[in-house]
């Protein structure tokens, strides 16, 4: 699927065009993709894009809708260019798309020989920018202005052959502003990987069935890179129009959760040897939460946790001048829904200065996994070693 907003608006001026012509137009639509040569056991597909899997996943599923159902073809992208953070067989149930037929097509040999013919095509001509328009195989280069002033762009050019124009357009948004977009630190690479995928099979591991992300002014970036599933695993966006704390965002997403319980991840912490199965099994209803306690030999850098026998938490210490073994916060919790009830009345707030000293039926489950912090180069750096 185009996430281009770009590609999004040029579909949205040209598509009617194509239609008022009907079958004088032999309209065609390629996608930017490559396949791998020798693809690793853990990629989900061979084929990769600036989007990543989302991004291929609906392109295929584009091939597939306009090999078999033509007549919905159109109507189905211009769909979901509006509901991108949606999923996928909305649009296609809205417009009579046999959602299960597609979803079989999906994991079919057919499936990828049809897509990897789309974009040999795409590569033959050379196509490395999005939207690209050829009609009478001739380049149109659309621009900013060009798509908002699509309407006057004529159908057939001077020169062309004046009869059934072939309109080709390449749909991956690929140009140097997007390249040079900031990613949220949870896309940032370790060991190969995103900080948020080791997240994801982290808490795919521990049975988790949906995720909710918060996710800010960088909300785009995200969504281009992750989608609406990973890996059968439903995702969904708590987006934030400002800053709202780290308090805040656990607020504002909260309206997303229906469970009575729920995990809370910092987009900055990745583990080793965790299983957050082992939280959910210590926590009881009369519990506001647990924290992961990390035990670290200098909790100077992060502060300490402090508790008691029974594992309640009865302070939170500031960080100390003086060299000392203790526990920190993780940066992970298993929060029940009463959690809630010690949330200040402001929509911005901090989770750690004006919720924890509140809450007195808060716990901490101590461990001592391998557990870094990404949050500067020092521990970056140490985080590549740890995760190969």
């Amino acid at each position: 699927m185009n996430y281009c907003p770009y590609g999004v608006s040029a579909e949205e001026k040209l598509f009617p065009i194509v239609k008022q012509f009907g079958d004088q137009i032999h309209f065609k639509l390629h996608f930017i993709a490559k396949e791998k040569a020798a693809p690793s056991p853990q990629d989900i597909t061979p084929f990769t894009s600036l989007f990543g899997y989302p991004g291929v996943a609906e392109d295929i599923r584009q091939v597939l809708i306009a090999e078999y159902y033509p007549a919905q073809y159109m109507d189905y992208i211009l769909c979901r260019g509006k509901k991108l953070d949606k999923s996928w067989e909305e649009c296609a149930r809205k417009f009579n798309i046999d959602v299960n037929n597609i979803q079989t097509l999906f994991d079919s040999p057919e499936a990828a020989q049809l897509f990897r013919e789309n974009i040999k095509r795409t590569a033959a001509l050379g196509i490395q920018a999005s939207p690209t328009i050829l009609v009478d195989n001739r380049r149109f280069q659309a621009t900013h202005a060009l798509t908002r002033e699509w309407h006057t762009v004529p159908i057939k050019q001077e020169g062309g052959t004046g009869h059934a124009s072939d309109y080709l357009m390449w749909r991956t948004c690929h140009t140097a502003r997007e390249h040079q977009q900031k990613n949220p630190k949870i896309l940032l690479k370790v060991g190969g990987r995103a900080v948020l995928d080791w997240q994801l099979d982290l808490l795919a591991a521990a049975g988790v069935t949906e995720v909710v992300l918060a996710s800010g002014h960088l909300h785009t970036a995200l969504f281009l890179r992750i989608g609406d599933t990973y890996r059968g695993m439903p995702l969904r966006y708590a987006r934030e129009d400002k800053k709202l704390g780290t308090g805040g965002a656990i607020k504002n997403a909260m309206q997303f959760v229906d469970s009575s319980s729920f995990f809370v991840l910092n987009g900055d912490v990745l583990f080793q040897n965790l299983a957050l199965r082992s939280l959910h099994q210590q926590l009881t209803p009369a519990m506001a939460g647990m924290l992961l306690g990390v035990h670290v030999d200098d909790v100077r850098p992060y502060g300490e946790i402090r508790f008691d026998a029974h594992h309640r938490i009865t302070d939170f210490c500031e960080k100390p001048s003086q060299r000392r073994r203790g526990t920190i916060n993780g940066g992970v919790y298993l929060f029940n829904r009463a959690i809630a009830a010690h949330f200040p009345a402001q929509e911005v707030f901090s989770l750690e200065r004006d919720v924890f000293p509140r809450c007195k039926e808060l716990f901490v489950f101590p461990t001592a996994v391998q557990w870094v912090d990404i949050g500067t180069p020092e521990s970056f750096a140490r985080a590549q070693r740890l995760f190969r």
